[in-house]
């Protein structure tokens, strides 16, 4: 089992301003670089500008603020932490619905246990009807020590990924000490979760030099 490089970040949804964001002020505030690469890019028919360094990737949109993780290692999932704590204590007043936690994972070893793990009972039915499955997705809405995990599990046409997504609801009335909770030394807590639910659940260990 790998990590899937691309799946861990941190989702902020909230009502944002997204003219706050510029370059000077994302380099030198939250992600305290000079050395920033900028990348333009169009979403949705919107113009969306992100920021790069050597560890994370910064987005910032109307409705949400996404910061991504460029590798797993203990220093940058802290970094990442750092900047998603540090956006909600320099923007106080911007209002914040939902902050959630993500990792996933590739895991090449599951495929053949997958027939046992979710036995579905539609496959033959569906051949039977001339349908061609090519992606099947597992979901689980879990409570684990007191919080919301969300498990996602797709396999088919693609090698089995793992995915959770550690989801905290932020009410209106959330101080800035209320809202933080969720990114204060809660990232390696998560991970640290997320290997003992696939140890657990699934037999699955990451690979060596993972």
């Amino acid at each position: 089992m790998k990590t899937k490089s691309d799946a861990w970040t941190i989702v902020i949804v909230g009502l944002w301003n997204t003219y706050i964001f510029s370059p000077d002020w994302v380099s030198k505030t939250l992600l305290n670089q000079n050395d920033v690469a900028l990348e333009f890019l169009i979403i949705s028919g919107k113009p969306q500008v992100r920021f790069s360094t050597n560890r994370l990737i910064f987005a910032a949109a109307e409705d949400k603020i996404v910061i991504a993780a460029k590798d797993t290692t203990d220093e940058t999932l802290k970094e990442m932490e750092r900047v998603a704590k540090h956006v909600v204590e320099e923007l106080p007043h911007t209002p914040i619905s939902g902050i959630g936690v993500n990792m996933g994972y590739v895991v090449d070893d599951l495929q053949n246990d997958l027939g046992r793990l979710f036995p579905m009972g539609d496959v033959g039915g569906l051949s039977d009807a001339g349908c061609e499955i090519e992606q099947t997705e597992v979901k689980r809405a879990l409570t684990i020590n007191g919080g919301q995990l969300n498990l996602r599990i797709v396999y088919g046409d693609i090698t089995p990924e793992i995915h959770f997504n550690f989801h905290r609801e932020i009410a209106a009335t959330s101080t800035v000490a209320e809202k933080t909770i969720a990114l204060t030394d809660k990232v390696l807590e998560y991970r640290d979760v997320t290997l003992s639910v696939l140890k657990q659940a699934y037999k699955l260990e990451l690979d060596a030099g993972e």
